[in-house]
């Protein structure tokens, strides 16, 4: 098996082209452009998530990797499989529909609980804390999803409303405060983080929503002594560091009797 992805160095990618391209390797996993992998005898795509936006490429070339997996079955008389819980319209229409009505494992969906945000003070909600509280009494661990990276997703002045975004992508620029910048996420401009506003002169710069950076340090000062680890495409550069990051938070200690002491105080105590 090969996988094409970006992050890997060149010699590596071009060490899994050439196994795909020689017959070595028989099956090829990626993103996106993995669609264009130089597999010999294709008897089969899978696109799984199949609905996920991330499949069109909006840079140059611009192109639907959903489109090109067509394509490719169609020419190489290979079955096309798109896996999904939520199809798109589009593929409800076109496609022969297998229904999967239980899990591969057997096991029930996971308990849901929808919870408003609104009121709250920053990306923690009362219900995550109290999961956090229910984790430590176990001495267990967590994981905590967000899908935003950066400390605040975007900048407003509070006089004139001003909002910074990218010059060429038309989209708000996202707050890195770690690293001093305001950033695009997709074609990667970067400007200092603005100490005042530039079309009124207005030091009033308000930060909206909450990224992965934010979250890693409300979590940091909730949690204390614990450990937190954050890992998405800020921290995870580098070769080994998605590796190294998954053994840490593998080799951590989980809650203790005193932390968990030392949690309930918090808990306890007014915010």
């Amino acid at each position: 098996m090969a996988i094409l992805h970006s992050k890997l160095g060149a010699g590596e990618r071009y060490d899994e082209w050439a196994r795909l391209q020689d017959g070595a390797a028989r099956v090829c996993v990626g993103p996106r452009s993995a669609v264009f992998a130089p597999v010999e005898d294709l008897g089969l795509v899978v696109v799984d998530e199949e609905h996920d936006p991330s499949y069109k490429q909006e840079g140059d070339p611009r192109y639907d990797a959903r489109r090109v997996a067509e394509r490719r079955a169609a020419e190489a008389g290979a079955v096309l499989v798109a896996g999904t819980a939520t199809p798109r319209a589009e593929s409800w229409l076109a496609l022969r529909r297998l229904e999967m009505p239980e899990r591969a494992d057997g096991r029930p969906l996971p308990p849901v609980e929808l919870v408003s945000m609104a009121g709250g003070a920053g990306p923690l909600h009362a219900r995550t804390r109290e999961a956090l509280e229910e984790v430590c009494a176990r001495r267990q661990k967590a994981i905590v999803l967000l899908n935003r990276r950066g400390w605040s997703n975007f900048l407003s002045c509070r006089d004139c409303g001003r909002v910074w975004g990218c010059p060429g992508c038309d989209v708000a620029l996202v707050l890195h405060q770690g690293a001093g910048r305001i950033s695009c996420h997709h074609c990667g401009h970067a400007e200092a983080v603005p100490a005042r506003c530039g079309n009124c002169g207005s030091l009033s710069v308000a930060r909206h929503g909450a990224g992965t950076e934010r979250l890693e340090h409300d979590l940091r000062a909730a949690v204390d002594p614990l450990p937190v680890f954050r890992l998405d495409s800020d921290t995870g550069t580098g070769r080994d560091a998605v590796v190294t990051a998954l053994d840490r938070f593998d080799a951590a200690p989980r809650a203790c009797s005193w932390a968990r002491r030392w949690w309930r105080r918090v808990m306890t105590s007014p915010p």
